[in-house]
């Protein structure tokens, strides 16, 4: 390792927020394998050209490494940095665009607000829509908590996922936690087909026919569940209050990809189960329905 990677090192161990001991550890390894650069004299031969770009794309790998393991992670000027880099900026698809903090008495808000971004000029305008709607979301949920705030109790919290970053899909969740009485969970998922450029629904996907297909695959799966574990129920068959069973999903039903490519249909707290049952998910088999091409 040269002064040159000793001072990197260095310069990273020194950031307002250090990296996680692991992670030092695992750079520190990387640069001890990197070749010193012994200083030539006059008399010593050229080293050939392949020797000395070896040197130089392991030296470029470790600063990379620094870039995209460290920086981000540790320091939030730094993540908004790299958007402004031509090279990087396709990497980096998300940014918090604004962080509502708030913390007075009993109320308690935590409000991230993301912004997608895209280098890709035909998918600048559903990302522009995308934030549209995240924007007037969020906007709607401060004022919410705002006019509420001298009534008491209240904490709220909005966070964001990336959950499908694929060839063609992109999907971003956003997660709203209301804690009041019970508490409930509600999520958010916003889709741009990279195909189309457009920004897309379940109902986009698919027609009547299989909206119905995947709404039966879904009650069978629900009664499959219950059989094998009695400690989990669905508001199927439920006779005491026939209004919550669940009938079917429609084209506004929250839904993403998984990484193999499968729909996967997702529901909020409370819609289809208990709160004892969380926010439940069911992986639909690709024969149930047929994407547009």
């Amino acid at each position: 390792m040269t002064e040159f990677d000793r001072e990197l090192f260095q310069m990273a161990r020194q950031e307002r927020y250090p990296m996680p001991e692991e992670m030092a550890q695992s750079l520190e390894r990387c640069l001890n394998t990197l070749p010193d650069r012994k200083p030539e004299t006059k008399r010593q031969a050229p080293k050939s050209r392949s020797i000395s770009w070896y040197a130089v794309a392991g030296r470029a790998a470790a600063v990379l490494l620094v870039l995209f393991l460290i920086l981000p992670n540790v320091s939030r000027q730094a993540a908004y940095a790299m958007q402004e880099i031509p090279v990087l900026g396709a990497l980096v698809q998300v940014i918090t665009l604004r962080q509502y903090d708030y913390q007075e008495g009993n109320n308690t808000w935590s409000i991230a607000v993301p912004q997608v971004q895209s280098d890709e000029e035909g998918l600048q305008e559903a990302a522009r829509a995308v934030n549209a709607s995240v924007e007037e979301l969020t906007q709607t949920i401060l004022d919410e908590l705002e006019s509420q705030k001298e009534e008491g109790y209240s904490d709220y919290e909005v966070t964001y996922d990336v959950v499908t970053n694929s060839d063609r899909w992109f999907t971003l969740k956003l997660t709203l936690c209301q804690i009041m009485g019970s508490g409930s969970v509600e999520y958010r998922f916003y889709h741009i087909d990279k195909q189309t450029g457009q920004v897309v629904t379940l109902g986009d996907l698919l027609d009547q026919a299989q909206l119905d297909a995947v709404s039966q695959e879904i009650k069978d799966q629900m009664r499959s569940r219950m059989e094998e574990d009695p400690d989990q129920i669905y508001w199927l068959e439920y006779e005491d209050i026939p209004e919550w069973n669940f009938t079917g999903i429609d084209g506004e039903q929250n839904f993403y990809f998984d990484e193999a490519g499968r729909l996967v249909i997702a529901f909020n707290e409370y819609e289809v189960a208990p709160g004892s049952m969380g926010c439940p998910e069911f992986t639909i088999p690709s024969e149930i329905y047929r994407l547009p091409e």
